[in-house]
């Protein structure tokens, strides 16, 4: 008996001891210093820190927010005892806008291979156009919709996008359009909703013309308010009335109204007249000028959104392409259908490369290729098994393009419809099921890096280095990043071909996204990028 009481109290023992070993252990841990982050968050035009923004740690890819941290004075931030992982940072602040992406492949923390110091953030100050709406005879308009208009590129060449929520203007006429991100703008008067869906009347561009190709473009500047932007109605000149009915509306929907829109097949993708259907389906549109349109219908309409129309459950959309031309009336049908399923899956280009997981959380987007009722664009997650799915898409021509790939990933092609489509442009036709889609990766993206000096060959803490594609998608295919406290810079993943590299001292506009920009600028030089390829390119602050 005593014998056994003493090995009890022998294994006794030595189990206190374990369980005082691990918990001294466990101490230690929970008290040693994880890793840090630190940085700056500059105002892009004066490079001065930029006081109580909030800095986020979002997990990468999932994007996840696990700590938040408010600037000082400075603009000085920083997180201590970061769990290791991946990470990428975002800055916010009322009445600031960031240009260059934040959270992309380029900005990834990985920890803890080190401690980060220096990581610079940008923010620029948004922008405020103001103005007054005048009628043919200098009387105020009130209660149109006034819409401000950059350049980008599209599949057949420059296209006018809206930017920024639209104004209505007031009694006095009056208009006022903020948070704008600097860069060229013109403004137009399109079809609104608020005017009781009569006396619609064409499209009208700054300063009173009715060709978008006409219209003044004039620069916005960082915290600018253009005051006096003023735009006169002119009248229509030659048109016809454009007629139609909508077919294909159910009789549930009982009174609830289907919204008919015209908008400019090619140019600008933005309304030119919108009205409302009658309770036979029938609408007009009055002072159509000649030219390619689609006429748009959608319903049942439940309200307004700030991005457009919100429709309620079974939603239809019809979509018809028409030219109109000098001369008599034109009459057309617009048939609703419903909705399709866009279900996608990822595949790689090699068999060597399957198994990647560069796909994981990565972001695919499907825009609108013109004029969109609802405006902004899906958004759809791929799953670890590289699959995702975008519900509610209604025909049309979309754009698809996929952000936030990791280890040198690239989208190489589209597969749609039987083949490939052309840098992602897709046409989606109607008819209710599914549509498939496959997204062909690559993992030899080529990769651009190499430090950033300024006129005295000093390192450029924070310059912006510009990759953009050449040809065709001149200013439609760009990369852009900020460089870090030592000047260096990294872009990785990109897929191979033509391309200009520039150094810019700051991002204060998007400028950069203009394709005109890109042909009118001087400076940095042209570089060609194959598979695979590591190119080091040291270069020098232009401005």
């Amino acid at each position: 008996m005593k014998c056994w009481m003493a090995a009890s109290a022998g294994l006794e023992g030595r189990r206190a001891a374990q369980l005082l070993a691990l918990s001294l252990l466990a101490n230690l841990a929970a008290s040693r210093p994880g890793e840090g982050i630190q940085g700056r968050v500059l105002d892009g035009e004066s490079g001065e820190g930029v006081a109580q923004a909030t800095v986020r740690l979002l997990t990468w890819p999932e994007r996840e927010e696990t700590a938040a941290a408010v600037t000082d004075a400075a603009g000085r931030f920083s997180f201590d005892g970061v769990a290791p992982g991946r990470y990428v940072l975002a800055a916010v602040k009322a009445g600031y806008l960031h240009l260059v992406p934040q959270t992309s492949p380029a900005r990834v923390l990985t920890l803890p291979a080190q401690n980060r110091e220096g990581e610079v953030l940008t923010l620029v100050r948004s922008a405020v156009i103001a103005g007054r709406i005048l009628d043919a005879r200098g009387q105020p308009s009130g209660g149109v919709r006034v819409t401000a208009l950059v350049r980008r590129a599209g599949p057949g060449g420059v296209v006018f996008v809206p930017s920024g929520r639209p104004a209505l203007t007031n009694d006095e006429g009056a208009y006022r359009i903020w948070g704008l991100p600097p860069g060229w703008y013109t403004v137009a008067v399109t079809g609104s909703l608020e005017r009781g869906l009569e006396g619609t009347f064409p499209p009208a561009y700054y300063p009173g013309t009715l060709s978008i190709q006409e219209a003044r473009f004039f620069r916005l500047k960082p915290g600018e308010t253009r005051s006096g932007t003023d735009l006169w109605l002119a009248p229509a000149g030659p048109s016809v009335e454009l007629k139609g009915v909508v077919t294909g509306i159910p009789a549930e929907w009982g009174a609830r109204p289907v919204l008919v829109f015209l908008a400019a097949k090619d140019g600008l993708a933005a309304a030119a007249q919108v009205t409302q259907a009658g309770s036979d389906g029938r609408f007009v549109f009055r002072q159509v000028r000649a030219g390619a349109y689609v006429v748009l219908a959608i319903g049942p309409v439940a309200g307004r959104g700030p991005f457009g129309p919100l429709t309620g459950a079974g939603a239809r959309q019809g979509r018809r392409e028409v030219e109109v031309g000098a001369g008599d009336p034109i009459e057309v049908e617009v048939a609703l259908s419903d909705p399709v399923t866009l279900e996608g899956q990822v595949r790689f280009e090699r068999p060597s490369e399957i198994g990647l997981t560069c796909h994981t959380g990565a972001e695919v987007i499907l825009a609108p290729g013109g004029f969109a009722p609802q405006g902004r664009p899906f958004t759809s997650r791929i799953s670890a098994e590289g699959r995702f799915r975008i519900e509610a898409v209604f025909p049309g021509n979309y754009h698809l393009s996929v952000r936030g790939f990791a280890e040198g990933c690239y989208l190489k092609d589209v597969l749609y419809g039987g083949g490939a489509v052309r840098e992602g442009f897709l046409n989606i036709e109607g008819g209710a099921g599914t549509r498939s889609v496959t997204l062909v990766l690559a993992s030899r993206g080529a990769t651009v890096d190499g430090i950033v000096r300024g006129p005295d060959g000093k390192p450029a803490a924070g310059a912006a280095v510009a990759l953009v594609r050449r040809g065709d998608l001149a200013g439609f295919d760009s990369h852009v990043v900020t460089a870090d406290a030592a000047g260096r810079y990294k872009l990785e993943g990109i897929p191979p071909g033509p391309y200009r590299l520039l150094a810019l001292a700051r991002v204060v506009s998007e400028e950069y996204l203009d394709p005109l920009f890109w042909q009118e600028e001087g400076g940095g030089f042209d570089i060609t990028l194959e598979p695979g390829s590591i190119t080091t390119a040291d270069l020098r602050l232009r401005r």
